[in-house]
């Protein structure tokens, strides 16, 4: 979101409800506040940090939405996921292989290495406890069998055997707590951890704060059409919509980062804006298990004006 305090209105469209009723639940819950002088009184502003999730998410839909009519306004987005620019050979083979032996190589092997055991435990019907450890023998294994150069075992289940040769040079010793600090790290959308003691790259920032938050909405915005856009083709829609270079808050101007901390960051994306592209891509989905549930609540008169009896009618009966 480009701003940080909103207001009882914009919370109330996002929402989709009366500026009543979304009035009513900001007192009834209690929500912090900060006031400014306004013509005609004081206006209250909400800071969106301190709002609850469904509310945060709602207006992130909200503005993204917004983006989304502006890209299909412009022909970037359409009916359908606007067809990827073919990128150069260069940058494919980057999309497919890891560019650097340290960090980059390390954060990507991981994460291919976490969705390779979520299909392995899917495809076994097993709980973390019985998959994790036959889950790393098996890795340890396979990554054995190919750093002396031989073929991998004919036993391997397909979630192991297909993996790429450069992830098992990421992660060649697996163990299960090693696996389970991974998959804590993922399902946190801490994606960048899994680089391990090599730390983060200086360019990390660039994208969550380009243009001021711009340029996350217009990936979010891309993102909730496609979630099979490649890296490469989210750059060159940020360049084309935004500039060739990024502008920072404090007005400095820095190239956009590599196609590989871009592939990387999506990944993180979905992890933490799950609930904002689940509210673009299946709004019923999203309403039904987040959103908020405004109602009244009849009363009667005087004492014993009314009875009510919570039970189904077998229990009733």
């Amino acid at each position: 979101m480009k701003a940080k305090l909103v207001t009882i209105a914009e919370i109330a469209a996002a929402l989709q409800v009366t500026d009543r009723a979304a009035r009513d639940r900001a007192v009834n819950a209690g929500w912090l506040y900060t006031e400014k002088s306004v013509r005609g009184g004081r206006q209250r502003l909400y800071s969106i940090s301190d709002l609850p999730r469904d509310v945060r998410t709602a207006l992130s839909r909200h503005q993204i939405a917004a983006v989304q009519a502006e890209l299909t306004a412009k022909g970037v987005l359409k009916d359908k996921a606007p067809a990827p620019a073919p990128a150069p050979a260069a940058l494919v083979a980057a999309e497919k292989i890891s560019a650097t032996p340290k960090a980059e190589q390390r954060r990507d092997g991981r994460l291919e290495l976490y969705h390779a055991y979520v299909d392995y435990r899917l495809a076994a019907g097993a709980s973390d406890r019985q998959a994790m450890p036959s889950f790393a023998t098996l890795w340890v294994h396979a990554a054995s069998a190919i750093k002396a150069g031989q073929p991998l075992p004919a036993a391997l289940p397909e979630a192991i055997s297909k993996q790429p040769r450069w992830v098992f040079e990421a992660q060649p010793r697996l163990s299960v707590a090693t696996l389970r600090r991974i998959a804590e790290a993922v399902k946190k959308g801490e994606i960048g951890a899994l680089a391990g003691r090599y730390g983060g790259r200086a360019d990390t920032g660039i994208i969550d704060r380009a243009y001021d938050g711009r340029a996350v909405e217009i990936v979010l915005a891309l993102l909730s059409k496609s979630d099979h856009l490649s890296a490469y083709e989210v750059r060159r829609q940020l360049r084309g919509n935004l500039g060739e270079d990024a502008v920072m808050p404090d007005g400095q101007v820095v190239p956009w980062p590599s196609v590989r901390r871009f592939q990387a960051w999506i990944a993180e994306a979905k992890v933490k804006f799950a609930d904002v592209l689940m509210a673009l891509k299946n709004p019923d989905g999203w309403r039904s298990r987040y959103e908020f549930a405004f109602g009244e609540q009849p009363v009667g008169e005087g004492l014993n004006d009314r009875w009510q009896i919570d039970a189904s009618p077998a229990d009733a009966l």
